[in-house]
């Protein structure tokens, strides 16, 4: 693994590390137990589609200058994982990641912005919504996630 740049078999690996890593991955652990299950169940998540991503990281230095965040912590980290293809081509793919410091910008979605990420994606290729209607959109095409907070 090099900075952000990741093999396809390590992709995994780093989503799985950046999510227990982060800091707010302590707000719900084996210790605290069953403390935070009465919260809320989320309405609002977030559409990314991978296929579109150019890896210009707007989202995250939009991200980074809503909030401020210490060093190293983000509410969206934008990961580059080379590909080898059968015919022994590179392939280079970027994927926006939502961290678990990802409150989606409640402070600008109150008002009826878009999340920092969103709003500033120069591939428009995310979009925020409610759950319900950005799953609708998944089975359109291929290469989109639906993240959505815990």
């Amino acid at each position: 693994m090099n900075g952000n740049r990741v093999s396809g078999g390590e992709a995994l690996m780093v989503f799985s590390l950046v999510r227990s890593s982060d800091r707010r991955s302590e707000f719900f652990t084996p210790r605290s137990g069953m403390k935070n299950m009465n919260r809320k169940k989320p309405e609002f998540g977030l559409l990314i589609d991978y296929e579109y991503c150019t890896g210009c990281h707007a989202c995250e230095l939009a991200c980074a200058q809503e909030y401020t965040h210490k060093v190293g912590i983000r509410g969206i980290k934008v990961f580059e994982v080379e590909q080898t293809r059968p015919d022994g081509s590179e392939y280079l793919t970027y994927f926006p990641f939502p961290t678990e410091t990802c409150l989606l910008c409640p402070h600008l979605t109150r008002e009826g912005f878009e999340p920092a990420c969103v709003k500033h994606c120069m591939a428009a290729c995310m979009k925020y919504g409610r759950i319900e209607d950005l799953a609708k959109e998944i089975g359109v095409k291929p290469r989109m996630v639906l993240w959505v907070p815990r």
